[in-house]
């Protein structure tokens, strides 16, 4: 049987983007992991919080065109009813794209409050922190962690609420499908950049699955429900891509580039993609682009555990035009690193980052913006 989830969401909204430059900025997702807490504190939680207790995961992207300075504050604020677990959190951060990893400081006010700084961080750079906690005894329904970002040289950033699935305590278990689905289009400076036939300075999409917390010792940490076989993006009505703009990379060749990416010409590389696997080992990995196969416009590709996995673009009619459709096909699957989401990123213009500056835009906005918010759709 075939299953699959679809989650839509209008793109991200905000004033006009008038940018004096490429600058950093901060984008947080915090995500539970299982996607519903529930209460009481097992004997293995306490003597192994890390891998058995119920946890948040945290993830401060850096999605600005320019490094940022300086430390990086992250404070963390628990829900109502919601405490650490062993006073444990688990912290790693990437510099920069294939530049792994150091781990962020932390400490603890108090029960229901984390507070850990970072060094500086390269555009793609992220800090993942996973925050084991306890739920109360009695406490229902919907709630929501609060995580706040500064320092860096970036404006503070406050984190949102999962876009598709609210964090449920002591519910059913969560069923296959997503937990959070986001995309946004920025400035230099990361801001949203929504003008009418612009061309913005990067794309990120966000997508999260649904987790399950296991209690076999050894196995990843909050599997996903199920393996999705696929990933499906519909970009808005309007939105276009010309991936000609960029260098290519044989296919072969992007494989071992996490090592190697002397083996890709720098103005290959199209953005980057954050791999999540449920845990603070996290993994950013350097997004190509590739000789499209037949019948596709275009082809992306980066390496991840050792497999290739490939982006493909296609146009596909719908009621509103025609839509920009993106699938990964074949996810990859391995049994010591079960992937659970993933951020992915674009460049407005490689050129700019490879330091050619044709000024040619990898993409651009819908020339027409007057039918109300622009929306994008995600399946698996």
């Amino acid at each position: 049987m075939l299953l699959a989830t679809v989650a839509a969401i209008a793109l991200a909204q905000g004033p006009p983007a008038f940018a004096a430059g490429p600058a950093p900025r901060w984008a947080i997702t915090s995500l539970a992991a299982p996607t519903v807490l529930t209460s009481g504190v097992t004997t293995a939680c306490r003597i192994d919080a890390v891998r058995e207790c119920d946890a948040y995961v945290v993830t401060v992207t850096n999605v600005g065109a320019a490094a940022s300075h300086g430390n990086v504050n992250i404070i963390d604020h628990l829900p109502a009813g919601i405490e650490l677990a062993p006073w444990k959190v688990e912290s790693l951060y990437e510099l920069e794209p294939g530049r792994k990893q150091e781990l962020a400081t932390c400490g603890y006010a108090n029960s229901v409050t984390v507070t850990c700084t970072a060094g500086a961080l390269a555009p793609g750079g992220a800090i993942t922190l996973r925050i084991a906690v306890t739920v109360s005894p009695g406490l229902s329904g919907v709630v929501t962690n609060r995580v706040e970002v500064d320092g860096g040289g970036a404006p503070a950033a406050v984190s949102a609420p999962p876009g598709t699935v609210g964090n449920v305590v002591n519910a059913p278990p969560a069923l296959f499908g997503i937990q959070g689905f986001a995309l946004s289009t920025l400035a230099p400076d990361g801001s949203i950049d929504d003008r009418a036939a612009g061309h913005p300075a990067g794309q990120t999409a966000v997508l999260d699955w649904n987790s399950l917390l296991t209690d076999y010792s050894g196995e990843p940490l909050n599997p996903a429900v199920q393996e999705p076989k696929t990933e499906i993006f519909d970009l808005p009505a309007g939105f276009v891509g010309d991936a000609q703009s960029a260098e290519r990379c044989p296919l072969a060749a992007v494989k071992n580039t996490l090592l190697h990416p002397e083996q890709c010409p720098r103005g290959s590389q199209v953005g980057y993609v954050l791999v999540e696997g449920g845990s603070a080992v996290d993994s950013v990995e350097r997004l190509y682009n590739v000789p499209p196969e037949a019948g596709y416009p275009a082809e992306f590709a980066f390496e991840y555990v050792g497999q290739l996995v490939v982006l493909l673009p296609r146009l596909l009619p719908t009621s509103n035009g025609y839509v920009l459709s993106v699938s990964v096909p074949y996810v990859p699957r391995t049994e010591s690193f079960k992937i659970t989401g993933a951020r992915a990123t674009f460049f407005g213009d490689p050129t700019e980052r490879d330091g050619s500056g044709n000024g040619r835009p990898f993409f651009t906005n819908p020339d027409d913006c007057s039918g109300g918010p622009l929306m994008a759709r995600a399946e698996i």
